[in-house]
């Protein structure tokens, strides 16, 4: 009956995995604006960044970082200095 029940579920009698990864969202282009968001921005709310990504057409509604992973972006050591000319320098 077990079985049975897990087939009708899941389409299999296979274990499912257990932990493992999620594919990275948060691309270079991405770091780069939430950094961009929060230079400009310091006040600005991590569930804020991500709704901007949204709405400038950044990020699709399915690979949107999460807000923790915006906060760590935001926190890390890495700092990233914005040139006049438009280049970026890490330090």
């Amino acid at each position: 009956m077990i079985i049975v029940n897990r087939y009708r579920l899941f389409g299999t009698t296979h274990p499912g995995l257990i932990g493992g990864s999620k594919p990275k969202v948060a691309t270079p282009d991405v770091v780069r604006r939430i950094r961009e968001y929060k230079g400009n921005n310091p006040q600005i709310f991590a569930w804020q960044i991500r709704e901007s990504l949204q709405k400038e057409g950044i990020c699709p509604a399915d690979k949107l970082p999460s807000v923790s992973s915006i906060n760590r972006i935001v926190r890390s050591n890495r700092r990233i200095v914005f040139n006049n000319d438009g280049t970026i320098t890490g330090m």
